[in-house]
């Protein structure tokens, strides 16, 4: 039976979550949601973009509602996002002094064996 576990990364913008997020995505068979692309979609501009227009206070308001939609039943997914989903997570793991395979490794281990 597939593990209904949720993953959920969050770190600073630029640490790695979007890339970790696709290749986890990819050795697990899970689908990847990356919370950034739908506010990109939603206002049709890059986060740059939105950053230089209305500034990041902005942009974290338009991330709120998409995230709030999420419901855990619901996503059985990976997840990037690093405010409200957090409380979504099944498992936690600080990745602060981790190498990019130290944390996939992690991750699957959590994954397959708890």
């Amino acid at each position: 039976m597939k593990s209904k576990k949720n993953i959920v990364l969050i770190g600073m913008m630029g640490s790695g979550k979007s890339t970790i997020g696709i290749i986890l995505s990819k050795k697990l068979k899970r689908k990847f949601i990356d919370i950034d692309v739908k506010v990109q979609e939603t206002e049709g501009m890059t986060i740059s973009e939105i950053f230089k227009k209305y500034g990041e206070d902005y942009f974290r308001k338009k991330k709120r509602p998409l995230v709030m939609k999420l419901k855990k039943e619901e996503i059985n997914n990976l997840i990037k996002e690093r405010s409200k989903v957090y409380e979504l997570s099944d498992h936690k793991i600080n990745c602060d002094k981790l190498d990019k395979d130290q944390i996939i490794n992690k991750i699957i281990d959590i994954y397959e064996n708890k």
